[in-house]
């Protein structure tokens, strides 16, 4: 009985052995990431990147689509038409019927001045039936020719004229265009800004757990230490205990520390727009560099000049200024002026005739007239002006504030940055203090001069200090993103380019 259960508790270990080893082979491995992957991975996947892309790209098509506006256009048409017509005469009711065949071709182009321009050539063949003067119809056929060539040009005076009005939409495309150019490059530029903060976050978890593992491994080997001590009776066994209780506080901090690197990673990934297999992500840049900064008012002229966010705003404000000129316009008074000249040539049984009297311009003739039109209420064209001076407005106090906002966030940024500055300073000094106390805790611990507990508080001490060090350095980096971006020298540090899946 005895060996059917060592049997049953053999089998039930090989296979939750071999259970462990499937899980752990379908782990994925670690993935090394550093600064250049962020940005490349970035600009190739992050979807919101590439719909503020397509943006530019869609605006650069409404643009095309203004500056084609006035295109010659060509027309062409054909008609057959029969028709009875019933009269009342002194024999009684007659009927004559009347065939028409037209054919007709047309060119015209509307102007950037509001000119209409139409070249119309018509011919027709027709063929009339006479009525008897009987009460029963019958027919005596007629054929004729006709063709005429009219050119027709229309001027508006008031409503619809000048290129002011008439290239408003082209200008204020052009205009949009460049908007979503920088919005593209505010977008990209707050991206990348996220994107590299939580990159530095992932380093800072992943440097904590390079320090609670160290802490970890020394604790370990004061541990095993202290075990023999109480062996020998040079410690008592509740002095030794204090090590045991370090190495679970470490290990505990080391789950944590773990489980933030797997938080971080996600996060990042996210921001990539690489979220697949992104738990795995291990940040392995050396720590980063103390960045030079320009003098404070070089910052504050950038932040308030150059800032992507401004660049954004000043362009909303072009275009509101751009709509403003020509708001009402449809609702102004018309007063068009149109005027055309006409030549026709009419042939009877042959269609010669009609065409020599075209030629020689033997019957033309000439119109010149005027329309006029107006609301008898013009309330609607004055709130349509009255709309866009309020837009105009807005767009003028949004920069404004912009400006205050960028100035504000500046300020604090620049602050945060000299104070994270100031803090990893003093984190480096606490550091070193540490370390050589830490050290010597150690050395008066093995002379008998020291206690477990003070050793475990100095090693406490240690392992925080470099924790702090490590968030410091983190923090001056945060800061320092945050600044770049405000000031626009992020993207010339990084430069920039298009999204590679619409290259």
């Amino acid at each position: 009985m005895n060996r059917l259960k060592r049997l049953s508790v053999l089998v039930f270990a090989l296979g939750l052995g071999s259970v462990v080893r499937v899980a752990r082979a379908e782990e994925p491995a670690p993935q090394t990431v550093d600064r250049a992957w962020v940005v490349s991975t970035l600009l190739a996947n992050n979807p919101s990147l590439k719909a503020a892309w397509l943006g530019v790209g869609q605006a650069t098509e409404v643009r095309r689509g203004e500056e084609g506006r006035y295109p010659y256009v060509f027309e062409a048409d054909a008609g057959y038409t029969r028709s009875e017509t019933p009269a009342l005469g002194l024999n009684g009711v007659t009927t004559s019927s009347n065939e028409s065949v037209l054919v007709g071709t047309q060119l015209s182009r509307t102007f950037p001045t509001g000119t209409t321009a139409t070249l119309r050539a018509e011919g027709q063949r027709f063929e009339s039936s006479r009525p008897s003067t009987t009460s029963i119809v019958t027919n005596q056929p007629g054929v004729g020719y006709e063709a005429t060539v009219r050119a027709t040009v229309t001027q508006p005076l008031l409503r619809g004229y000048g290129t002011e009005v008439n290239e408003a939409g082209l200008r204020a495309a052009r205009i949009s265009e460049t908007q979503a150019n920088k919005a593209f490059v505010r977008q990209t530029s707050e991206l990348l800004r996220d994107a590299l903060s939580a990159y530095w976050e992932l380093w800072y978890a992943s440097r904590s757990v390079e320090i609670e593992r160290e802490a970890l491994a020394l604790a370990k080997d004061q541990q095993l230490d202290a075990r023999r001590r109480v062996e020998q009776g040079a410690v008592s066994p509740a002095d030794a205990l204090q090590f045991d209780s370090q190495v679970a506080t470490i290990n505990e901090s080391l789950v944590k520390a773990q489980a933030s690197v797997t938080q971080q990673a996600l996060s990042l990934g996210l921001l990539v727009g690489r979220p697949e297999g992104s738990e795995n992500l291990i940040a392995v840049d050396a720590e980063p560099e103390d960045p030079s900064l320009v003098a404070r008012s070089v910052l504050m002229r950038e932040a308030t000049e150059t800032s992507p966010a401004i660049a954004e705003l000043e362009q909303a404000l072009r275009l509101a200024r751009e709509n403003e000129k020509t708001a009402g316009d449809e609702l102004r008074r018309r007063l068009d002026l149109t005027t055309w000249v006409e030549a026709a040539g009419l042939g009877a049984a042959h269609v010669a005739p009609a065409l020599r009297q075209l030629r020689d311009l033997s019957a033309v003739s000439v119109y010149g007239g005027v329309t006029f039109e107006t609301d008898l209420d013009t309330k609607r064209l004055r709130a349509a002006r009255a709309q866009a001076s309020y837009a105009v407005r807005i767009a003028e106090s949004n920069l404004v504030a912009a400006r205050q906002s960028l100035r504000n966030q500046a300020s604090q940024l620049l602050l945060q940055l000299n104070t994270a500055r100031a803090s990893l300073a003093a984190a480096e000094i606490t550091l070193g203090v540490a370390r050589k106390q830490a050290e010597l805790e150690r050395q008066r611990f093995m002379l008998g001069a020291s206690t477990p507990l003070q050793v475990a508080v100095a090693e406490d001490t240690l392992r925080q200090a470099q924790l702090r060090v490590a968030r410091a350095v983190v923090d001056r980096t945060k800061a320092w993103l945050s600044l770049s971006h405000v000031s626009g020298d992020l993207l010339r540090r990084y430069p920039l380019k298009t999204p590679t899946s619409n290259n």
